[in-house]
């Protein structure tokens, strides 16, 4: 449990930052997928609530974060680091406001209680537990731990990508051979005057000077190489987290792709988004945090993509998903 909440990988990996994981683009991606979900779905209570009056305090807030970015932030902390926690204010037991605690100022001890850094830095157990809310993920360990290796692996392949931008391999070698009989200094000549040729007007044929062959290095294995590690990180990136790797491709929708585009958006509002918003919805439907009877769920219907067929078999209007409950 301390490692997990740590963010000390198990299998002794280095620890990754949530900078460096940003900065790969498919975990970018997925992160700001999932949080302007969050951010645009208001709590409601579910179809199997025994009542559906929502405390004012799940939608509302009376200070300067609105409660879009409070969701958004759960979201974000449970889907890189598997918990988030809620600060919450109580009048006669019941809450009346809640505020995003950041992950990083506390952790949870061996018996699950909270503990927060004093203004020194050091660890203490809070005295009123009852003033925050734990939700802890669903999976064993938090992003930053399971995808720690593939996220230095990305930084790793940059550099090199950066390497091969600053000392490309050439394309073309002009090889001096026994025949060759000048300078250097001819030579230089030599190679300037048969790049000039060949930019020039009829340059698909050159003239090789004698001591000269040409070879040719493509260099397709080196492209291929780097061109298919990128390929291969961004598809580990997307089963890292829960994602169709075409999402996180960025497709943008357009004709050719549009059917595609619905069933992608509609796959991530039924079961990729599920991973990261269930554990916050049941664990905010406990009895401790909510009155009894009442179950949440999210309102994503404002994402639905999927029509409602009518009897003629044109859309007509969209039908809200039951997800996240």
């Amino acid at each position: 449990m301390l490692n997990v909440i740590q963010g000390i990988p198990l299998d002794g990996t280095q620890p990754a930052t949530v900078k460096q994981a940003l900065q790969v683009p498919a975990v970018s991606r997925a992160v700001a997928l999932n949080s302007v979900v969050a951010a645009g779905s208001p709590w409601v209570a579910s179809a199997e609530s025994v009542t559906d009056e929502l405390p004012a305090w799940l939608n509302k807030t009376w200070g300067l974060v609105p409660a879009g970015r409070r969701r958004a932030g759960l979201v974000q902390d449970v889907m890189l680091h598997n918990q988030a926690l809620l600060a919450v204010a109580r009048q006669d037991g019941a809450i009346t406001d809640a505020l995003h605690w950041p992950v990083g100022t506390y952790r949870i001890d061996a018996e699950g209680l909270v503990e927060v850094r004093d203004e020194r830095g050091s660890w203490a157990r809070h005295k009123q537990q009852d003033q925050f809310v734990w939700i802890p993920g669903l999976l064993p360990m938090s992003f930053m731990e399971y995808a720690a290796e593939s996220i230095h692996q990305y930084a790793n392949l940059c550099r090199t990508i950066t390497n091969r931008t600053k000392s490309p391999i050439p394309l073309v070698e002009l090889k001096v051979t026994e025949d060759w009989d000048g300078t250097k200094a001819e030579l230089a000549a030599a190679q300037k005057a048969w790049n000039t040729a060949r930019e020039a007007e009829g340059g698909a044929t050159a003239v090789t000077p004698k001591g000269v062959e040409v070879v040719i290095h493509p260099g397709d294995e080196d492209r291929a190489m780097l061109i298919q590690a990128r390929n291969a990180i961004r598809i580990d990136f997307a089963n890292y987290t829960n994602l169709n790797a075409s999402i996180v491709d960025g497709a943008s929708g357009a004709s050719d792709t549009y059917s595609n585009t619905l069933q992608d958006a509609n796959e991530f509002l039924r079961l990729s988004l599920g991973l990261w918003t269930l554990p916050i919805t049941q664990r905010l439907s406990q009895d401790d945090v909510t009155p009894e009877g009442l179950d949440l769920a999210w309102d994503h219907s404002k994402f639905d993509l999927a029509p409602a067929q009518g009897n003629t078999g044109q859309a007509t209007t969209t039908t809200p998903l039951p997800i996240g409950q």
